[in-house]
C-alpha cells in the first residue's frame, strides 16, 4: 500500500487506530494493541523497559546511564564493569534488556562470545544489545547467531541508544 498512515488514540492508553489512504484513494482502518501490551488490563503508563548496562569503562557507563535515564519508558536496574559483577547484578534484578560491551576483560565469566553464550543459556528471555567497537562482519554474524537482538556501534550517535534498546524490548531486531 502506498500512501500515508496516521496513528491516533483509539482507546486511551492501550490501542491505536491506524488509518491509511492508498494511492487509489481507498481508506483502510485497523486497530492494534501497542507493542508490549499483552492484555487490555495493562496501562501503557505502567510499562517500562528494565535495562542493565555493562561496560569496563566507567565514563562509558555513566554516559549510557545518563542517556537511558532521560527516557521515562526505561528503568535502569544496574550497572556492571565486568562479567562477575554482571552475573551478580542479573541474579539480583529482573531485567528485560542488557546493554553489553563485547570486550570486557577481568571477570570470572569471560567476555565476548563466551559471555554472550553464558547469558543466553542462563537467562533465556534476556534481550542482549551489544554496544561495541567490533566491525568485523564475520564476528558480527557470529554475535547475531548467538542471539544478540541489536548491535550498536560506539562510533554512532548516542541518540540511537534508546531505539536500540526499545526495538528488542518489543521483539524486534535493531
Amino acid at each position: 500500500a502506498v500512501g500515508q498512515a496516521v496513528l491516533s488514540p483509539f482507546r486511551p492508553g492501550l490501542w491505536f487506530r491506524i488509518s491509511c489512504r492508498h494511492s487509489q484513494g481507498r481508506q483502510c482502518k485497523t486497530r492494534r494493541l501497542l507493542p508490549g501490551v499483552r492484555s487490555v488490563g495493562v496501562k501503557v503508563s505502567d510499562l517500562s523497559i528494565r535495562v542493565a548496562i555493562a561496560d569496563d569503562h566507567p565514563v562509558v557507563l555513566r554516559g549510557l546511564a545518563s542517556e537511558l535515564e532521560r527516557n521515562p519508558a526505561i528503568r535502569l536496574v544496574g550497572q556492571a564493569t565486568d562479567s562477575t559483577e554482571l552475573i551478580a547484578l542479573l541474579d539480583r534484578n529482573s531485567c528485560d534488556v542488557l546493554v553489553l560491551d563485547y570486550a570486557m576483560p577481568g571477570g570470572s565469566h569471560g567476555d565476548g562470545l563466551v559471555l554472550i553464550s553464558h547469558l543466553r543459556r542462563r537467562w533465556l528471555d534476556l534481550r542482549v544489545v551489544l554496544y561495541t567497537m567490533v566491525d568485523n562482519p564475520a564476528l558480527l554474524l557470529a554475535i547475531v547467531k548467538h542471539g544478540v537482538k541489536a548491535v550498536l556501534s560506539k562510533t554512532h550517535s548516542v541518540s540511537r541508544l534508546v531505539q536500540g534498546v526499545s526495538a528488542p524490548a518489543v521483539g524486534s531486531r535493531y
